[in-house]
């Protein structure tokens, strides 16, 4: 009788939230998902609903390339964001196959011979971006179940992009000029860009337990799941601007699943780990394509109606926490690991070779590494108040990565439960 009392006064709730709300991720950057396990708020007894507000902050970001090159002698090779996939970029190779005839004026500036250096180029610029995220919460005390509702808002730029020559350009040419026909022939803005919008939606639906233990040091296992759909409804990427990576996945429907067991033991200490899992279903779009086996992945100039299936992606999170060492102040350390698995393009078209498309950089799997250093605040005494607020502020710390950019990043938290 109760459990049917409890259900049915939240299924208008149910409803509303399947229909509408927002996660977030700008791939193979390492910004917060809101539902990122880290930014999931304590459950205050005799709440229902719980509001949160956080933003996220890039403070410097920097690019991991592959380590695959034998004569590195660093972890992996680190460089400017724009250098993500290659050192430079191949202006030469940027104009074979369909454009290599019909370059028009430019053709005196590609008509020299190519000995693997001439026209080559090297890309400089600044990322900024700002992550907003909204996040609304229900819970089902009755059921130790709750469902979320998130809203991630971008705010990214890329400024101060410079383009400068690996060696003397034959001629007196410099890379501007290069980059200045290949602009025209490729129909693509290679400078900076200011954009905004909003990410995948997604809902989610969460369980926990508790399960304590009558143990000298160990005094509760907490064992929780949580799994929810992700929906294609972020900004895409701008095929026609330089490096303008999605503020969603790219891609169609997600699907999400994710298990953590936390350990809570003597003097507020607390542990554990969390494992998120997410399969991307694939989309059609148009996009822009390698059709030469020089070509450079930031000077693709072809574009094609291609058909993307996306890799599996894994996202890990071990932590150790002091839990309310004084008063409401917990503090907390994390070290985050996420790979994504090799993409693949499917050409809707047979004039393109399928393993030159798939042999672009961008679609090999890409890994992420950071640490995650936290403070919080629980104003939750045991009394009875209308609102009541917890606190969070991390900084984050990315040390490593294979085809990804890392970046270190400050974001405040609020929530607010009533």
């Amino acid at each position: 009788m109760n459990f049917m009392k409890c259900v049915d006064k939240k299924l208008l709730f149910i409803g509303m939230c399947l229909f509408g709300h927002i996660n977030g991720g700008m791939p193979p950057l390492n910004l917060f998902a809101p539902y990122d396990f880290l930014l999931i708020p304590r459950v205050w007894p005799y709440t229902n609903f719980q509001i949160n507000i956080a933003d996220e902050l890039l403070v410097h970001a920097r690019a991991y390339q592959a380590d695959d090159d034998e004569l590195c002698d660093t972890w992996r090779k680190r460089k400017d964001v724009l250098q993500l996939w290659q050192d430079d970029q191949d202006a030469l190779a940027a104009v074979k196959g369909d454009l290599s005839d019909n370059l028009g004026q430019f053709a005196p500036l590609f008509a020299v011979d190519d000995n693997g250096t001439i026209g080559h180029i090297i890309p400089y610029g600044k990322l900024e971006v700002n992550n907003f995220m909204l996040s609304a919460w229900y819970n089902f005390s009755c059921l130790n179940l709750r469902i979320a509702a998130h809203l991630p808002i971008f705010d990214a730029r890329l400024k101060n992009v410079v383009w400068k020559d690996v060696t003397p350009a034959p001629a007196g040419m410099t890379a501007n000029d290069y980059v200045n026909a290949l602009e025209v022939l490729g129909n693509v803005d290679l400078g900076g860009w200011h954009r905004q919008g909003i990410g995948d939606l997604a809902t989610l639906v969460y369980w926990f337990g508790d399960n304590p233990q009558a143990k000298q040091y160990l005094k509760n296992v907490r064992l929780a799941l949580r799994g929810g759909l992700t929906y294609p409804t972020g900004k895409k990427s701008d095929v026609n601007k330089l490096f303008a990576i999605p503020f969603g996945y790219g891609s169609g429907l997600g699907i999400i699943g994710a298990g953590t067991i936390e350990l809570w033991f003597n003097h507020h200490i607390r542990g554990g780990i969390d494992g998120q899992f997410l399969q991307l279903f694939g989309s059609t779009a148009r996009r822009r394509i390698k059709i030469d086996q020089a070509q450079t992945d930031l000077l693709l100039l072809t574009t094609a109606t291609t058909y993307r299936e996306f890799g599996f992606n894994q996202h890990y999170t071990i932590f150790i926490e002091a839990a309310h060492f004084w008063r409401g102040l917990s503090a907390k350390i994390a070290y985050q690991y996420t790979k994504q698995h090799e993409s693949k393009l499917f050409v809707c078209s047979d004039h393109f070779d399928p393993i030159i498309v798939n042999s672009a950089e961008n679609l090999d799997e890409f890994t992420t590494h950071h640490m995650v250093f936290n403070l919080s605040y629980d104003f939750y005494k045991g009394e009875e108040r209308t609102l009541k607020p917890y606190l969070q502020l991390f900084y984050k710390h990315g040390f490593n990565g294979k085809r990804a950019v890392l970046a270190d990043t400050i974001t405040a938290s609020l929530s607010v439960s009533f």
